[in-house]
């Protein structure tokens, strides 16, 4: 993102711009609240009852050292803040403008679905076009005074795609396989049903391919293994249905 924004919200003010140097700790401890923790794990896997990872999900890969990267070169990433007028982020989203981890490196790293087995070169060629957009992190303070922030991310997020000419973007939503809890693995299968259904249903996203098993160390001996559902979402689409839902919440946006 290289645009910053006013967000006039009733008789309040947000401010939206691209991660900064001086807000990187901040970010990535709000980051934070959505990530697996020692406290909340259990909750999340479905360990002790029903997993709130189906309608909340949580990040899994997401690092600090991705945002200071994402500062010293913001051409290679979009990334969008919300702020209030506190001070305090609200919302904050971050998706790689370039394939930085490599991404594409292997067609053997995905399992395209059926119909979908000629999108491998359709993201190669559009990679070559630098007209695709990668994966994505996001969070927003779920008891926020200020409704819709997702709309607001969402529509600023797309409106800066379709200014750097992206054609499509491709998102991903983890689908936890099993857990390790220092003796035994457990099978666990479950995702973000409510990510999933919100891009398919509000975005018009489709469902391309899954990824491969991948291991994460979580912390002490606790492992997860786990694989990525591949959406991809049409740019041109995302800005319109953005736009209109933007549009709805009778809120001022003014560019800086």
């Amino acid at each position: 993102m290289n645009n910053s924004y006013i967000i006039k919200y009733k008789d309040e003010e947000l401010k939206a711009h691209p991660l900064r140097a001086d807000e990187v700790d901040r970010v990535f401890d709000f980051l934070q609240q959505v990530s697996f923790t020692r406290e909340n794990y259990k909750s999340l896997l479905g360990l002790e009852g029903e997993s709130i990872f189906r309608k909340k999900g949580a990040l899994v890969e997401t690092t600090k050292e991705l945002l200071i990267d994402a500062v010293e070169h913001p051409e290679l990433y979009l990334s969008i803040g919300i702020w209030n007028p506190e001070g305090e982020p609200e919302a904050f989203i971050i998706c790689e403008a370039e394939d930085n981890e490599n991404m594409l490196s292997s067609k053997n790293d995905f399992i395209f679905k059926e119909g979908f087995e000629d999108t491998w070169d359709t993201w190669i060629k559009l990679k070559e076009e630098h007209a695709i957009s990668y994966k994505g992190d996001m969070a927003v303070n779920t008891k926020s005074r200020f409704r819709k922030l997702y709309f607001i991310m969402y529509y600023l997020l797309a409106a800066e795609m379709k200014e750097r000419d992206f054609k499509i973007g491709v998102s991903e939503v983890f689908y936890i396989t099993e857990f390790f809890d220092g003796a035994v693995w457990h099978d666990i299968n479950i995702y973000n049903e409510r990510s999933f259904k919100a891009q398919i249903r509000g975005t018009k996203a489709k469902y391309v391919a899954d990824g491969i098993i991948k291991e994460k160390k979580m912390f002490d001996d606790k492992k997860m293994k786990y694989y990525s559902k591949y959406l991809q979402y049409d740019v041109d689409t995302t800005y319109e249905i953005a736009q209109n839902a933007f549009k709805s919440l009778n809120l001022t946006l003014i560019k800086e």
